[in-house]
């Protein structure tokens, strides 16, 4: 083929079944809900809707536009139909697996790995334009805010709230949290896994 295998974390699916995944070679590919490829949405570049070599990440977001983060760390967003529609900021944003943001059905994005290490919080909820609309789950201890929590993966549960991952090792052990997004911690849930070992340093210092 024409086109390198796509990465198995870089797959999304849209509402009516069509499936989009990003290869190596910077293309975006569609495939149909029978398994045919119906497009291939992009190519390599430097021009609106064309991407430099590299990896991608990509989210169907709401009414089945897509988003995908480049290497340059812009968010670049396609209507339905594949067709370019413009490039926005990531902002603080790293976006570097689908497990570190989630879209949500209002446009905004939920962030567990931001490129700005200094902040109050281990979850950013971000706008369309990449702006901070409010931050959720604060850091708590002696070191905040000079220190962050390992990235701590996160999932969308529907009607305004996500669960949050334990951070890699952490002390607490397995616990997994739901928020909503206005901050309000909702439940938690505690497994015994042997398999999760906790460390004694789990905080990574700003700048360090």
């Amino acid at each position: 083929t024409a086109f390198a295998s796509p990465v198995s974390r870089q797959f999304d699916i849209a509402s009516r079944g069509y499936i989009y995944g990003a290869t190596r070679r910077s293309q975006i590919i569609v495939w149909s809900p029978d398994g045919r490829i119906s497009r291939i949405q992009t190519r390599p570049g430097n021009g609106p809707g064309e991407f430099p070599r590299g990896s991608l990440i990509l989210a169907v977001g709401p009414g089945d536009t897509l988003r995908v983060r480049d290497t340059h760390f812009h968010w670049v967003l396609f209507d339905p139909s594949g067709r370019y529609v413009r490039e926005v900021p990531l902002g603080p944003a790293a976006a570097t697996s689908p497990s570190r943001f989630q879209l949500l059905p209002g446009g905004l994005v939920l962030s567990s790995h931001q490129s700005r290490p200094r902040t109050d919080f281990q979850v950013l909820l971000l706008d369309d334009s990449g702006r901070v609309h409010r931050g959720l789950v604060p850091i708590v201890g002696p070191s905040a805010p000079r220190s962050i929590p390992l990235i701590r993966p996160l999932a969308y549960a529907g009607n305004g709230t996500f669960w949050l991952a334990p951070e890699p090792g952490a002390e607490q052990g397995y616990l997994l949290q739901r928020w909503d997004t206005t901050g309000t911690l909702l439940d938690s849930l505690r497994r015994e896994v042997s398999w999760f070992s906790p460390l004694k340093d789990r905080r990574i210092v700003a700048g360090s």
